[in-house]
């Protein structure tokens, strides 16, 4: 076949003229090459190649062309993110079965014992002994999240002998517990006229007429809410501060454990006036802003409303700081008329300084925050805080260092406490993960020195049993300035389910104590806790009954007198029954 020369069309390659458009074709010879049907570019293709070119463009510019106050503010968010997600894996295993406990059913034993040994021939150390030997507490728990149900039954064993039990039942309507050894019956109290119940009981009570259920109660807990109130109070912050109060300066060279690096270096300086003009504008920003302060009010009066289950719950005052509108006010009018003075009232002798250093990513490397505040009338009265923090991510694992030196008073009467943690995490190496922690806390007062040190190597093993991590720290935590004080070793051995996923969860953790130190005999201490959950179906709740409870709300007063009595005696016959196993340790 051919193609039409001029437009294209395809033909007989004997053909003389286009069928198409009518023009002579040219002789075989003269024929050029056949036009090919063009393969048309996706309609997509250009756009995406813009949209890659641009990502590239503003990753680099975001990267490399940030602003001093833009830099200031990715470094810590980066840090606090990565942080963030470090302490999410390190207590993912407790913080998902907690979670998993709060939503589906469960059935738990928690089984704790202990033991103590000497070298020493010391009679106290010899009587704890012989009381821990063969001792233990169980906990046996069902819970029902959906239903809002616990039920408990507690046993503490001594020596060998159980020595006291204990049953315990919550939902929304009832609470009850029972000690057999002492009244074999359950006391049931109905949730509702708990005040009346005391009264009969003749027991003083100031608390509320009603206990809050546990789903109650973890509504209460507002902390969630005052996230992004914290978050916008920050953002508020730092649009505060003048571009002119940032500085930055390129190619500052840092010792890293990896070498030099060349590292940009972030500076923002306030000074005593400007700090108060900040403080004082989030004092009106705490009045304006609507949303934010219902955020803090509902929080404030969650943790009233929570606090309400003890003893001070008809405090009227306990009473008012429920009332979210109440709250509203009193910050408002706090924030309105002593704020600005108190703000007026200080010091700030040294402004506020903090300097970073930040890798080309963007992610924080050091940061220095000094910061120093007295009241005007007392300038001695100086309280300071200076904190380093550095964090490194190289070849030879991560190093994060923090120090943080506060505290108080001039000359004679200064004291300060110096908190410093250095961590190296190496990289992981197979199953294994190791990390080492030294802290030092130091603490000056009149002139007299304390201090204690922690050393800590920790080993975690990852499927170092079938569906278990292993998890070993050894440290030694070293009490006292200079040679004198005490030293104590310790080992900390976990092996725990690696999931929560399944319907059982295992947990052995043993602590094993050495403490030896100026008048310290030689003493090695021993606890061991073994924790098992099963998930899914429960046995049934206790049901009550006239013959197995006695119920204090509908109870006579001649019920309660009779009551009263039959604890009177069981508590005697308990002492009575048990009074050798006590003075066998004597």
């Amino acid at each position: 076949m051919a193609y039409c020369p001029h437009c294209g069309t395809e033909m007989p390659e004997e053909a003389g003229f286009c069928a198409k458009c009518g023009k002579e074709q040219p002789k075989a010879a003269e024929v050029p090459e056949a036009p090919r049907p063009r393969k048309t570019a996706p309609r997509w293709l250009p756009v995406a190649a813009l949209v890659l070119v641009g990502a590239v463009i503003a990753a680099y510019f975001l990267l490399s062309h940030r602003t001093p106050r833009q830099l200031l503010a990715l470094a810590n968010v980066k840090f606090a993110s990565a942080a963030a997600e470090e302490l999410d894996l390190g207590v993912s295993g407790p913080w998902g079965l907690q979670s998993r406990m709060q939503s589906e059913p469960s059935t738990s034993k928690v089984t704790i014992s202990g033991r103590l040994s000497s070298k020493e021939r010391n009679p106290d150390i010899q009587l704890v002994q012989q009381f821990l030997d063969k001792s233990s507490i169980m906990l046996t728990s069902k819970n029902d999240p959906k239903a809002d149900k616990q039920w408990y039954d507690l046993k503490l064993n001594l020596r060998g002998s159980e020595l006291l039990s204990g049953e315990f039942y919550r939902s929304p309507e009832q609470l009850a517990a029972k000690v057999p050894v002492i009244y074999d019956k359950h006391m049931l109290l109905e949730n509702h006229d708990i005040g009346s119940v005391m009264a009969k009981l003749d027991i003083p009570w100031e608390g509320p007429d009603k206990f809050p259920s546990q789903t109650e109660t973890m509504k209460n807990l507002k902390l969630e809410q005052l996230m992004p109130v914290l978050m916008e109070y920050g953002r508020f912050l730092n649009t505060s501060v003048k571009d002119d109060e940032i500085t930055m300066e390129s190619g500052v060279d840092y010792q890293s454990p990896d070498g030099t690096v060349s590292l940009r270096q972030i500076t923002l300086n306030l000074s005593e006036a400007r700090i108060k003009e900040i403080l004082k504008g989030l004092s009106q920003k705490l009045r304006d802003d609507e949303a934010g302060l219902d955020k803090i009010a509902e929080s404030i009066a969650g943790f009233a409303e929570m606090a309400a289950t003890g003893a001070a719950a008809n405090d009227p005052e306990l009473k008012r700081w429920q009332d979210k509108s109440y709250v509203k006010q009193q910050i408002r009018d706090g924030s309105r008329d002593g704020w600005d003075k108190a703000v007026d009232d200080l010091l700030f002798p040294e402004g506020l300084t903090v300097t970073l250093l930040v890798d080309k990513g963007g992610n924080l490397v050091h940061e220095r925050i000094r910061f120093a505040m007295a009241p005007r009338e007392y300038p001695e009265d100086l309280v300071f805080t200076d904190v380093y923090l550095s964090h490194w991510k190289g070849k030879n694992g991560n190093d994060l260092k923090i120090l943080v030196d506060a505290g108080s008073g001039t000359g004679k009467n200064a004291s300060s406490v110096r908190f410093d943690l250095k961590s190296h995490k190496e990289p992981t190496a197979g199953k294994e993960e190791r990390s080492k922690t030294t802290v030092d806390i130091i603490s000056q007062n009149y002139g007299y020195t304390d201090a204690v040190r922690i050393d800590m190597n920790t080993t975690v093993t990852r499927g170092a049993e079938r569906g278990k991590d292993r998890y070993v720290t050894d440290a030694t935590i070293k009490i006292g300035a200079g040679t004198s004080g005490g030293t104590i070793s310790a080992k900390l051995n976990t092996l725990r389910s690696n999931s929560t996923g399944g319907s059982h969860y295992e947990n052995t953790t043993e602590l094993t104590l050495d403490i030896a130190g100026d008048g310290v005999p030689g003493i090695n201490v021993g606890v061991k806790t073994e924790t098992a959950v099963d998930f899914g179906k429960i046995d049934a709740f206790p049901a009550f009954s006239d013959t197995t409870a006695i119920n204090l709300n509908t109870a006579s007063q001649s019920d309660i007198d009779r009551l009263r009595m039959d604890l009177q005696k069981g508590v005697q016959r308990f002492l009575n029954s048990n009074m050798s196993l006590f003075m066998s340790g004597f």
